[in-house]
């Protein structure tokens, strides 16, 4: 068990009793424990009381879809994409790139109760998207396979008229869409001559090699048209065309530290012409949304192919998410940017984190990783909380506060809604809501425990150290210590700590320390340090950082974490985390 030391009452960051813990939503342990910049990737298990939440917002969101379909879509011709700021929904039509998430959203809920009701409104609302079949659309993938797709195989995969229409649209995407020279399917048909300034400008034309040809990372999520018709009609191109979308978007769209470019303009050879963000902040800077496409996008490529590669493209993805997110938010909800600055230009977007709070499901489904698990109830748990959830209130969408853009104001969004029901029905199937059947997810009284802690702060010499207490208590464990400086300039921390180091103590001797480091990838057990990383849930250290770290194993005792920067550098912000390794996490 570990709990609190008084260290330092200034800089003193420590894990306390799980027994204490267990009295605190985890939404709130960042503020009961005074902390600044906190990443609980693994935060204690809730037991009951999450469940018991998800499973009253998963009512409520049931409750609010039946509320859309009885009274503001007055026929099977009307869809929606977002609300307006005070939460009403906007009328839009069959074309809108989200008119599946409605069908889509029936066919979930009718997976989920077996009710008629939503079998009938599910298929009212997928037949009326007929017409997508043959519409040059980018993102007939949202539109046709959340209908189409999920239809076909909610009543049994053996609807024939269900199956002709998604092997149709994923023939004509295919054809108007899929480059084989740049490799990848088109989104947007653009000829225009300043793309920045008109982005999305059509003409009439659905040739492919037609200049300027522009991929946005949105387009990962479509991949799941073609791959899902490549598979029930084992037709191969189809499957090729997308892991080789996949692959080209991996090298263009996504940057060496697991973000993501919004844009890339192609010319005609192939070459890379620019990069942009239609709707992020800058070029250079990440959209939150199009981050979440990338995780989401990649593990369900994975999914379909059981390519190792796509895995761990959406690890890498995710851990960006992740420690953007910690980096930029209090609350666990991203800004539409993870760059921007946090002013009225950038809204939140609860969407995104719906959307990865779907994947993260996934990904624990697949890998078994308890981090994944952890993020997706630290999402859901802020996306149920009263500031976000539309329980109480007018608003007509579940989720509230979401975005389009930067620069744009907050909204509700229909695909936001989808997601965050995803999720919900996820979290049922594969954790359940029931803890007395669930032997990973015991009562709080058993089994609450953090499992890690951080905070950022102002980090000078030697003698003026940033300190982290705590206690170790029921026999010896493992601990993974970091002190981040230059990493944190990946998250936009543009005064971070150059070359920090850290020193442990114990109470028996305040002088001198009994492990130390200052270049993480230096130390002797190096390897063991990155593996263990990756298994608790941190962010990555490039090789060659300045960061250091500590993998140490600690018998019961009083200790005090000590982070400074090395002599001959400028005092500046480091974050300090503490880890408490579980055994079956040792490499």
């Amino acid at each position: 068990m570990v709990q609190s030391s008084p260290s330092n009452e200034l800089a003193s960051r420590a894990l306390r009793p799980a027994a204490i813990l267990n009295s605190f939503p985890s939404v709130h342990l960042r503020h009961f424990l005074g902390i600044s910049a906190t990443f609980l990737t693994a935060p204690f298990i809730a037991g009951s009381a999450t469940t018991e939440t998800f499973q009253h917002a998963l009512e409520y969101s049931t409750a609010k879809t039946a509320s859309l379909a009885t009274s503001f879509l007055s026929s099977s011709t009307v869809f929606t994409d977002y609300s307006s700021t005070s939460g009403v929904w906007a009328s839009k039509n069959r074309t809108a790139w989200t008119s599946g998430f409605v069908p889509g959203m029936f066919w979930q809920l009718y997976q989920d109760t077996g009710e008629s009701v939503w079998l009938n409104r599910a298929t009212d609302w997928t037949n009326a998207l007929q017409a997508n079949v043959s519409d040059p659309d980018n993102d007939q993938g949202f539109q046709i396979y959340y209908s189409f797709g999920l239809g076909y195989q909610f009543t049994g995969n053996n609807n024939a008229a269900f199956r002709s229409s998604l092997a149709n649209t994923a023939a004509n995407f295919d054809t108007q869409r899929f480059n084989p020279t740049i490799g990848c399917y088109r989104s947007w048909t653009n000829t225009s001559s300043n793309p920045t300034g008109s982005p999305s400008l059509s003409d009439s034309s659905t040739n492919p090699n037609d200049p300027i040809f522009e991929v946005n990372i949105d387009q990962m999520m479509n991949l799941e048209l073609p791959l899902y018709v490549g598979k029930i009609e084992g037709n191969t191109t189809l499957t090729n065309h997308a892991i080789a979308h996949a692959d080209r978007t991996w090298t263009e769209n996504i940057r060496a530290n697991g973000s993501s470019v919004h844009v890339v303009g192609y010319n005609p050879d192939g070459s890379v012409q620019y990069v942009r963000t239609h709707q992020g902040w800058k070029p250079e800077s990440t959209w939150s949304r199009g981050q979440a496409w990338a995780v989401y996008g990649y593990t369900m490529v994975y999914r379909y192919t059981q390519l190792p590669r796509m895995l761990q493209h959406a690890e890498a993805c995710f851990d960006y998410f992740m420690s953007a997110l910690a980096s930029q938010s209090t609350d666990n909800i991203p800004f539409s940017d993870f760059d921007a600055p946090l002013d009225s230009q950038n809204p939140r977007d609860t969407s995104a984190a719906a959307i990865v709070a779907s994947a993260s499901m996934e990904l624990f489904e697949i890998t078994g990783q308890a981090k994944y698990r952890a993020a997706a109830e630290t999402l859901l748990l802020a996306l149920a909380s009263a500031g976000y959830i539309s329980e109480g209130t007018t608003y007509e969408p579940i989720l509230r506060r979401g975005s389009n853009k930067w620069g744009s104001a907050e909204s509700g969004t229909i695909f936001g809604d989808y997601y965050f029901v995803e999720a919900l029905l996820r979290y049922k199937a594969i954790i359940g809501f029931d803890t007395s059947t669930d032997p990973g997810n015991p009562s709080p009284s058993s089994a609450g425990r953090l499992t890690n802690i951080s905070t950022r702060a102002y980090v000078s010499d030697a003698n003026h150290p940033m300190i982290a207490g705590f206690v170790v208590e029921d026999g010896s464990r493992t601990f993974l210590l970091r002190g981040i400086g230059p990493t944190l300039a990946g998250f936009g921390v543009s005064t971070a700590v150059s070359d920090p180091q850290l020193r442990l103590f114990n109470s028996t001797d305040n002088l001198t320390p009994i492990a130390e480091n200052d270049n993480w990838s230096t130390a002797p057990n190096a390897a063991q340090i990155a593996t263990t990383t990756t298994t608790v849930g941190g962010f990555p250290l490039p090789s060659g950082s300045k960061d250091a770290a500590i993998l140490i194993e600690l018998p019961p005792g009083t200790y005090t974490l000590q982070m400074s920067r090395i002599d001959g550098v400028a005092d500046g912000d480091g974050l300090v985390e503490v880890y408490d390794v579980p055994a079956t996490a040792l490499p």
